[in-house]
């Protein structure tokens, strides 16, 4: 999303399709909540996985120090009925800013720094992320969700989550590996017919008509 919207500076694209606004918005709060969840889950002993046979491994103790302070985020969030009231009488805006840098030409010669604001108001003064002192290893690269006070650097933390998901799969191969694997996401559908409408059932009766 982040990508078509800055292939379209004008913003037609958003104005054609406003939901891409909150659905950006939508998608970092979700990355912010799970990998909060994350966080909680290595605290848990019977999750600690190790080199040594006890205790968290190092890139789980630094994955946690790396993230620690999403809570402070995550929180506001989830207490928005009370804080979200007091920032929008502020004229914060309550569901944060998002900022990314994004690469027109693949050699890194030109792109564009985006910040997104999530409010009606434009009051005040805004981060803009300065690509020069960075390493942009994407199109689209440098993510960041402010908020609460906090500043959540999407893009570096989900190369942490990718590579503690590899720890994790290494820790349970052992375990695991001789089992056959199977599908991981089923989806299921039925079909159905709708009934006639009781506007319809009136009519049909109201014209003598064979009504099963």
């Amino acid at each position: 999303m982040l990508a078509e919207m800055s292939q379209d500076p004008g913003g037609n694209k958003l104005q054609a399709q406003p939901e891409l606004f909150p659905a950006a918005f939508a998608d970092a709060w979700s990355f912010v909540d799970s990998t909060w969840r994350i966080h909680e889950l290595l605290d848990r002993p019977s999750i600690h996985f190790a080199t040594a046979g006890s205790g968290p491994t190092v890139r789980a103790l630094n994955f946690k120090k790396s993230v620690r302070h999403f809570q402070g985020a995550r929180n506001g969030m989830q207490h928005l009925d009370t804080k979200g009231v007091k920032m929008a009488e502020a004229g914060f805006p309550v569901w944060g800013s998002l900022h990314w840098v994004a690469l027109l030409e693949a050699d890194g010669s030109r792109g564009l720094v985006c910040t997104m604001i999530s409010g009606p108001s434009l009051d005040g003064t805004y981060h803009m992320i300065n690509p020069t002192i960075h390493e942009i290893r994407g199109p689209i690269d440098l993510i960041e969700l402010r908020a609460f006070g906090q500043v959540i650097e999407i893009s570096k933390t989900y190369e942490l989550v990718i590579q503690l998901a590899r720890e994790f799969e290494a820790a349970l191969e052992p375990q695991f590996g001789s089992h056959p694997t199977s599908p991981s996401d089923i989806l299921l559908s039925i079909e159905f017919d709708a009934p006639p409408s009781a506007d319809t059932l009136y009519d049909a009766v109201a014209k003598n008509s064979n009504v099963p």
